[in-house]
C-alpha cells in the first residue's frame, strides 16, 4: 500500500530488533540505577503499544519506518524493568506461577492481535481501520498499567520476609530446632563429631593398663 519492497521491510524490521536488543541493555541500567521501574515501564508500553495503532495514519513509508522502530524499542525498554517487578510480584504467588501465567497472556494478545486485525479485513475493511482497532486494546492495557502503578507503587514490597534465624519462629517465639537424624550428610556438626570420637579412642587405647604403644610403621626383619 504504501510501495515499500520486501528487502526494504527485511532491513527495517532487522534494524528495530537490534536496536530493541540494544535498548534493553540501556533501561536494565536505568532501572537498577534510579530505581525509576515505573516510570521507564510506563515509558516503554507508551511507545510499544501505541506505535502500532498510529500505523493507520502513515501516509508514506519513511513514517511506517519509524513507527515500527519505536515499536521494537518501545518493547525492549519495557522488558526488563518489567520482569524485575514482575520477580517481586511472583515472590509471593509463586515464581513458577508468575512467569507461567505471564506468558501465557502474552502469548494471548500475540494471536489475539492478529486474529483482530483478520477479522476487519475479512468483513471488508481496510488496514487503516483494521490497525486504528488496536487503539482499543491499546488503552486498556495502559488502565491497567497505570491502576497498577497506583495501587502498588513500591515493587520492592512484594518480596517475602527473610527466612527466620535459626531457634526462632516466624512470629519472633523461640520454635523448636530441627531435628537432624544421626548420620545424616547435611549434618554441619559430622565432622568435628566424628574427629572428637577418633581422638577419644585413641586417648583410650593410650590410657589402657598394661598395653604398650604399637609403632605406626612397624618394621618386619
Amino acid at each position: 500500500m504504501l510501495g515499500v519492497t520486501a528487502t526494504t521491510i527485511g532491513i527495517v524490521a532487522g534494524f528495530g530488533e537490534l536496536l530493541g536488543y540494544g535498548a534493553r541493555l540501556v533501561s536494565g541500567y536505568l532501572g537498577d540505577r534510579t530505581g525509576k521501574y515505573w516510570a521507564i515501564t510506563i515509558a516503554g508500553y507508551l511507545l510499544n503499544l501505541f506505535a502500532v495503532p498510529l500505523l493507520a495514519l502513515a501516509g508514506a513509508w519513511q513514517i511506517a519506518v519509524v513507527l515500527i522502530i519505536a515499536e521494537r524499542m518501545g518493547r525492549g525498554i519495557r522488558s526488563p524493568v518489567r520482569d524485575a517487578m514482575l520477580s517481586h510480584a511472583a515472590s509471593r504467588t509463586g515464581l513458577g506461577w508468575g512467569f507461567g501465567l505471564h506468558q501465557a497472556l502474552d502469548q494471548l494478545g500475540a494471536v489475539a492481535g492478529p486474529l483482530v486485525l483478520s477479522g476487519v479485513l475479512f468483513v471488508g475493511g481496510g488496514y487503516q481501520a483494521a490497525f486504528g482497532w488496536l487503539l482499543i486494546p491499546a488503552v486498556l492495557s495502559m488502565a491497567v498499567l497505570l491502576a497498577a502503578r497506583y495501587l502498588f507503587p513500591r515493587p520492592h514490597d512484594f518480596e517475602l520476609a527473610p527466612p527466620p534465624l535459626e531457634g526462632e519462629g516466624a512470629r519472633g517465639d523461640r520454635a523448636t530446632p530441627r531435628r537432624i537424624p544421626p548420620g545424616d550428610p547435611c549434618d554441619p556438626h559430622r565432622a568435628r563429631r566424628e574427629a572428637g570420637n577418633g581422638a577419644a579412642a585413641r586417648q583410650a587405647v593410650r590410657q589402657r593398663p598394661g598395653t604398650a604403644a604399637r609403632p605406626a610403621n612397624p618394621v618386619r626383619p
